[in-house]
């Protein structure tokens, strides 16, 4: 019953790295729905659970759902991180690069409370690599822009870094025995019912999602 729903006003909100991800669904999704209007607002994850919160959005796309209140989570697809560099930054022509060789040369990290920082802190700590912040900044965009200018080594979703690798802007940096993956969930305020809408775009993200983003990243000539 639901994929037969051709109209209404799907309100989203999605967290920065997820913009990158989410307008080839809702282009798979409108096809066909073309009374389907779509309102989506993107923040940080905090500002993504305070619009959750007050019922400004039906569905919220982040990293993991909030503690704050409980959600109706799914998990839609699987997310690859990487670490990315300026073409020509001297860790591209070192034979092995470790957590500490980063460490060393000014990582460029999202601010507390970012799902993107919550996992190279995790990932560090594994390793038993103590975390030396280079720069902390609130927006994936001007993390690249620095990085691109060789100011320091990036750690971002992949599908946040496709065009700048495709131009040339940004060089996936290698580190060996280092592979983090998250994973994307959608979700909705377990105590609210949602409009017929949004739970047909609910149920094509976990029917679709991995599918959508394997292609995309096939598209852009991208190996995860």
């Amino acid at each position: 019953a639901l994929k037969g729903v051709t109209s209404g006003t799907l309100r989203i909100g999605a967290v920065m790295t997820a913009e990158h991800l989410l307008p080839p669904m809702l282009v798979r999704f409108t096809t066909g729905r073309p009374h389907v209007r779509i309102k989506l607002q993107v923040g940080s994850r905090p500002e993504v659970i305070g619009m959750l919160s007050r019922d400004e959005i039906d569905l919220a796309i982040m990293g993991t759902p909030p503690r704050e209140f409980p959600t109706s989570a799914s998990r839609f697809a699987r997310h690859p991180m990487a670490f990315f560099v300026a073409p020509g930054h001297p860790l591209l022509r070192q034979e092995t690069v470790t957590l500490a060789d980063i460490a060393a040369h000014n990582l460029l990290v999202r601010e507390r409370g970012s799902g993107t920082r919550a996992a190279i802190e995790r990932r560090f700590e594994e390793e038993g690599v103590a975390f030396a912040i280079g720069s902390e900044l609130s927006s994936n965009e001007a993390i690249k822009q620095m990085t691109a200018a060789g100011l320091g080594v990036a750690f971002l979703s992949v599908h946040a870094c496709t065009l700048e690798v495709r131009n040339r802007l940004l060089s996936v940096l290698p580190v060996p025995g280092v592979v983090v993956q998250g994973d994307w969930h959608v979700m909705h305020k377990a105590a609210r019912a949602i409009p017929t809408v949004a739970a047909s775009f609910h149920e094509f993200m976990v029917e679709h999602g991995q599918q959508v983003i394997s292609d995309e990243l096939e598209n852009r000539a991208w190996v995860v």
